[in-house]
């Protein structure tokens, strides 16, 4: 059965959308069909459209490979209350393509290093930086600034971490989303971040009561251990990174597959 979305009102209650479970994309993209980052609900499952920067597998988390592009750097020119774009003091040495920064965020402290007031905002387009030259970045927000930034002001960056997710070993990169199928760099695909899903376990993950599961280092699963009341990680490669939980194990308790509910924040 195909997803449906099925309008419902309760009298005395309110309006609501029922989101009757179906199928999930099966196929990739070669050119991009939505924003980075869009999400979709189809049934009880959710999935976010990023881009491949590696090889991804669908029993692997899926990891944002990209470090923060801009650390904090002032803000080049007073912009007025409500603006849509704002501008940074870029030093040599950062290379920022067009249009790089799209999908991603900008926090502005707009008190400077007190950082007493900040908002942050979406990335919807910016001109280029030289590679060894500088200069001023101007970058496209999503939403009217609320308040007027002067060069006190200090800004950070970040790209989209859903437009190079790849498959890595390294604990310091989260894991965004999970594969529904084989991908290579530069393919575009949905992620499941939400809903029942299968991916690779450790040995106890949903044995003995071990239903919470964090992600290894590797996108893996490891369990939740508790022990006389005390929380831990079996494997010294686990992150903190919190994955789901497990809802189905095998009869007598043993792991089975196991089937987890996905719990990715995005």
């Amino acid at each position: 059965m195909a997803a449906k979305m099925h309008r419902l009102h309760i009298p005395g209650v309110g309006e609501a959308v029922v989101n009757i479970p179906g199928g999930v994309p099966y196929e990739v993209d070669t050119a991009l069909q939505f924003p980075l980052g869009s999400y979709m609900r189809m049934g009880n499952k959710g999935f976010v459209y990023a881009k491949a920067g590696g090889t991804l597998v669908p029993k692997m988390g899926a990891k944002n490979s990209l470090a923060q592009k801009v650390g904090q750097v002032a803000v080049a020119a007073t912009a007025l209350i409500k603006a849509t774009t704002i501008t940074l003091t870029i030093a040599t040495g950062t290379e920022i393509t067009l249009d790089e920064l799209v999908g991603g965020e900008i926090v502005v402290f707009v008190d400077g290093v007190a950082a007493t007031n900040s908002f942050t905002r979406g990335i919807t387009g910016n001109n280029a930086i030289a590679t060894g030259v500088g200069g001023t970045l101007t970058l496209t927000l999503d939403s009217p600034i609320p308040v007027e930034v002067t060069t006190d002001g200090k800004a950070e960056c970040i790209a989209s971490p859903y437009s190079a997710v790849t498959q890595s070993s390294d604990a310091n990169l989260a894991v965004v989303g999970m594969p529904l199928l084989p991908a290579t760099v530069g393919q575009f695909l949905w992620l499941q971040v939400e809903g029942l899903y299968w991916a690779a376990p450790q040995s106890l993950v949903g044995v003995g009561g071990n239903t919470g599961i964090v992600f290894r280092h590797d996108g893996s699963l490891e369990p939740i251990i508790n022990t006389a009341g005390v929380l831990s990680v079996p494997d010294g490669y686990s992150t903190t990174q919190h994955a789901g939980v497990v809802v189905s194990e095998a009869s007598g308790g043993t792991q089975g597959a196991p089937f987890i509910l996905l719990q990715i924040a995005h």
